[in-house]
């Protein structure tokens, strides 16, 4: 089966757990007369689940989000297409009181291509893995209905800024003018800052066939967020449907000249065709996108998973 075949059967699995829920956990799922309690798919319920680590205060879990997104660009393209992104998330805990907080690393933003008509190669964003490196996570609030499996679950939004502090992290708008908006301080907010220390402002994202215009970086700034709703499939997996978000502000790019030269920074009538091209992500209508949240192991970094995201995840 294709990769992205794969992709869409992902909301079928997490359908399937959903079968466990009913008016309140205790029903979640039927009940037996012995302590393998069988549900879809093989699962058992009741079984003991607790977010943290043996000898930690905290747990940690793969998560991979597969987002079903609408996507325009000023109405040359809109399209439903599939995104994902990938990291791992801290996980508190307090068992008295069924909360705690979420704290997620991204480690991989894929940001779908755009098929243009009329050319040949999409539109391709790429964010690289060394600017996620040095983006700090996002951090939000966790609650679990009970500490065992086929307890629901659910998340506050957690937001991951790149290259923009703001006072509102989830609602302010996005910076985009470096000329007037830039940090001064690492105290300052709803300003940008050059996140990867490469001088250029904002984050640094590479561009391939932008529509009329030879460019190879474009500098943003972003707001990435995911917010998570499902139950406890197993003491080392949870499963679910996701919420998420993905705003992109442009503040300049690099680019080659008609004319011939070396590559040079754009000028204010190139980066407003840019910004006019830059497309805009939405939830697709109607489709749900999902979530797979696993243990790993407390030291397991961002190139651990993103290197064996396939066995992690399975494809």
């Amino acid at each position: 089966m294709e990769p992205t075949a794969r992709l869409w059967l992902l909301p079928c699995v997490a359908a399937l757990l959903g079968a466990c829920y009913a008016d309140s956990p205790q029903d979640r799922c039927q009940q037996g007369n012995t302590s393998q309690i069988h549900v879809d798919g093989g699962l058992q319920c009741d079984m003991p689940f607790d977010p943290r680590d043996p000898e930690e205060s905290s747990g940690r879990f793969a998560v991979k989000v597969v987002q079903y997104i609408h996507v325009n660009a000023a109405g040359i393209v809109e399209t439903d297409t599939i995104g994902s992104a990938i990291g791992y998330a801290d996980l508190e805990y307090d068992p008295t009181s069924g909360d705690g907080t979420f704290t997620l690393k991204m480690c991989d933003l894929l940001i779908p291509k755009m098929e243009i008509p009329g050319q040949p190669e999409p539109t391709v964003f790429t964010i690289p893995e060394a600017t996620l490196e040095v983006v700090e996570p996002g951090r939000t609030t966790f609650h679990l209905e009970a500490p065992r499996t086929c307890a629901g679950l659910s998340t506050g939004p957690a937001v991951v800024l790149m290259a923009v502090r703001l006072e509102d992290r989830l609602l302010d708008p996005l910076p985009h003018d470096p000329t007037s908006q830039t940090c001064a301080s690492p105290d300052d907010l709803q300003c940008l800052f050059d996140v990867d220390q490469d001088a250029k402002p904002g984050a640094t994202v590479l561009a391939e066939n932008v529509p009329g215009l030879a460019v190879d970086e474009v500098y943003a700034t972003l707001r990435a967020w995911v917010a998570l709703d499902g139950l406890v499939a197993r003491p080392d997996l949870l499963v679910g449907t996701a919420t998420f978000g993905l705003d992109l502000a442009v503040v300049g790019c690099r680019i080659e000249p008609l004319e011939g030269g070396d590559l040079r920074p754009c000028n204010d009538a190139e980066l407003h065709v840019l910004e006019q091209v830059t497309p805009t992500f939405d939830q697709t209508p109607g489709t749900e996108s999902s979530f797979q949240v696993l243990r790993v192991p407390p030291s397991t970094d961002c190139q651990t998973i993103v290197a064996n995201a396939d066995e992690i995840f399975g494809r």
